[in-house]
């Protein structure tokens, strides 16, 4: 497949002046010129728990995977590895087995019982000697094949769970998944697709990930686009870049350099916004960008000064009022978010939901909003108490006025 031109491109996005932007607010943020933090003690409504640990074992990033919400039931996968003190690098055995799981709450977060899915990933076991090692007495995952169409996106059990360049179906909240299903690539040479979409139809749905044509080892650079299908998966079309090229204006010196890993979320009045992870070199940024024509055209919302390198999650809080929480991998080590009272064009100063991180390996959150209009936000996590990084989430009652 040819590469598809994308129906609109974004000219009008400065890439090299925003770098330097934020530059200067890290400068100033250092100095204290930035809005004063609200602290977890000044807002009695913070709950914290954990969904998973074990001594042995990292439990890691929940924004590579997905989470899933049926009314009080709510479904979230990440990943397991041999947990391994690395210092300045995730604590993991890299060189070991790593699989996926899940957990599912059926009582809007207040337990939780982890599941697997050998259709999706093998579990992992761990040997006669210690090595953490893939479970052989499941049948080999099936390779990805074309997707046979015919997907009910409508369906009230349905989700939708997609990585790298494949992607799962389940009719039933997950219990079991059909798949894997070939992801288009567009013409790219890599695609970095994250469970991110927003269903549209009976036989409709939008996707948001990633793509670069960048050999890794030269450097990360890495571009969200909005991908649809509109024939119940058989065939996906390129819609539309959401964020500009992080190379604009700059050369392969600036690497890194990406806007990957959209936090998505679709306003009561059909606005799509998309919380973006920038990078060029050691600076760090959130934008958001919002499109009121069904994500074929982009314009920027919002500059975040959250100089932090961590994915952001989006969520309704009704009417034009959105929260933005991510994992704050600067010191103190934690937990943070804010609110916007005016669809993300404007944003609270940082409430501190928790920062007794003991390192920076940590964050990657997602979330979701409980009937009651308190917000589930579900994260990796390390504190001096329980070292090895595990799952934990926050469950937070926003105030009603910033």
């Amino acid at each position: 497949m040819g590469v598809i031109k994308p129906l609109i491109d974004i000219k009008d996005y400065d890439v090299k002046k925003m770098c330097n932007n934020f530059l200067l607010i890290g400068v100033l943020m250092m100095l204290g010129f930035s809005g004063m933090p609200i602290h977890a003690e000044q807002m009695p409504d913070v709950v914290h728990g954990v969904i998973f640990s074990d001594p042995r074992l990292f439990a890691g990033w929940p924004a590579n995977y997905g989470i899933w919400q049926w009314d009080d039931e709510v479904l979230v996968s990440f990943a397991l590895s041999p947990y391994q003190q690395r210092g300045d690098f995730h604590n993991i055995d890299d060189k070991a087995y790593q699989c996926e799981v899940f957990a599912r709450s059926l009582d809007a977060g207040k337990t939780w019982q982890i599941e697997t899915h050998p259709e999706v990933s093998i579990p992992g076991r761990f040997d006669d000697t210690g090595r953490y090692i893939k479970d052989d007495s499941y049948p080999a995952i099936s390779k990805p094949t074309a997707s046979p169409g015919g997907i009910q996106f409508d369906h009230p059990d349905f989700a939708l769970r997609s990585w790298k360049n494949h992607f799962y179906i389940s009719y039933d909240r997950g219990h079991h998944w059909q798949g894997p299903y070939n992801m288009p690539t567009f013409g790219y040479q890599t695609v970095m697709a994250r469970t991110n979409y927003l269903v549209t139809g009976p036989s409709s749905c939008r996707l948001f990930f990633s793509v670069t044509n960048m050999d890794k080892n030269k450097g990360e650079h890495g571009r969200t686009l909005m991908a649809q299908t509109t024939d119940g998966g058989k065939t996906f079309e390129m819609v539309s870049w959401v964020t500009a090229d992080p190379l604009d204006g700059l050369d392969e010196k600036s690497l890194p350099a990406y806007a990957i890993m959209p936090g998505i979320l679709q306003m009561d009045d059909g606005t799509i916004l998309s919380a973006n992870r920038w990078r060029i070199r050691r600076t760090w940024w959130i934008d958001l960008m919002g499109s009121t024509d069904q994500g074929r055209t982009w314009k920027l919302w919002s500059e975040l000064k959250i100089d932090n390198s961590n994915p952001a999650s989006l969520v309704n809080l009704g009417g034009k009022r959105i929260a933005m929480v991510y994992g704050w991998r600067n010191r103190p080590y934690g937990l943070r978010g804010r609110i916007s009272q005016d669809g993300g064009h404007t944003w609270s100063d940082e409430y501190v939901l928790r920062d007794d991180g003991r390192e920076w390996d940590l964050g990657y959150v997602r979330a979701v909003v409980l009937k009651d209009g308190r917000v589930l936000i579900i994260y990796y996590y390390t504190t001096k108490q329980l070292k090895p990084e595990h799952i934990a989430y926050t469950i937070w009652t926003p105030p009603s006025v910033p």
